[in-house]
């Protein structure tokens, strides 16, 4: 008899992927992740392809490796996709020596902002003097909040399986995938989109690219600047603005967008410096 799995079953192989690197043996998902201890390569192999072949973000091999499927960008249309857009506040530049104090999600959805989500984080760490005069985040609003692994599951199922989008994606993505590594050993492999990349392929000639510069340009108000949610909700009003820009310019497919302000997530941290005006002001990341 067939061995389909459920939709949960999915997410739990999913999960398992993610935490080993995006690729794990069939054998080894039977054995981990459905308790089937009595299984030989061939049937594992078999159980998997027969469970798995519904979902297109899991690809069976013959040899019986599972891997990840390569995100599908080139025939999605903009208009049917669900976007995260996201903010984070940290202690300082990298991890390990620096965490997350703060994280926000506005979910964007055919054109509209329809949800959000923001919690403090304590980071375990001492927050420095400079990181509380530019966020106002300081050591004692943390103290009583949660800690990341109480709140990382959260995170991540908000933001599933959404093409992200950063002002500055390289920094907030890969940090907050060395947090998530740190605490549930897993890594999101959605794409990312760049809001700083993006309008200047769209909005060419500025002076600047800073969060607070394309929000005046747009004329979007930022009613508490460098607190995440205030700063993703920015972001995502100025997304909203720039999807019309590439419509208008043709651009109605994912892949249009990643060619110029994109990238599926890597490992790689960004060595900027997200916290002094000087960076912010020659890398035009906005934060």
């Amino acid at each position: 008899m067939p061995f389909k799995a459920n939709s949960e079953l999915v997410e739990h192989v999913i999960e398992h992927l993610r935490k080993n690197g995006g690729s794990a043996s069939a054998l080894e998902i039977c054995s981990d992740v459905f308790g089937l201890v009595n299984c030989d390569h061939a049937l594992a192999t078999t159980l998997i392809s027969q469970g798995m072949v519904a979902d297109d973000r899991i690809l069976v091999e013959a040899g019986g490796q599972v891997r990840l499927a390569p995100a599908r960008a080139d025939n999605r249309l903009l208009a049917e996709l669900s976007f995260a857009v996201i903010d984070l506040e940290t202690t300082g530049i990298a991890p390990p020596d620096h965490r997350l104090t703060e994280a926000a999600a506005v979910i964007v959805e055919g054109g509209k902002l329809l949800d959000d989500f923001s919690t403090l984080i304590n980071p375990g760490v001492a927050i420095p003097r400079r990181i509380v005069s530019m966020t106002g985040i300081t050591n004692q609003m943390v103290r009583d909040a949660p800690v990341l692994h109480e709140v990382a599951p959260a995170i991540v199922r908000f933001l599933a399986d959404r093409v992200l989008v950063a002002h500055n994606s390289t920094f907030d993505v890969n940090f907050l995938n060395a947090e998530l590594g740190r605490v549930m050993d897993i890594k999101l492999t959605n794409w990312s989109l760049c809001t700083v990349r993006l309008s200047r392929a769209l909005v060419p000639g500025l002076e600047s690219y800073r969060l607070a510069a394309l929000a005046d340009y747009f004329g979007i108000e930022i009613t508490n600047h460098h607190r995440a949610l205030a700063d993703a909700t920015a972001t995502a009003k100025i997304f909203l603005r720039l999807l019309d820009v590439a419509s208008q310019r043709g651009w109605r497919r994912l892949s249009q967008l990643l060619r110029v302000a994109g990238t599926q997530n890597s490992p790689k941290l960004n060595n900027r410096n997200k916290d002094t005006e000087q960076n912010r002001a020659s890398d035009s990341n906005g934060h």
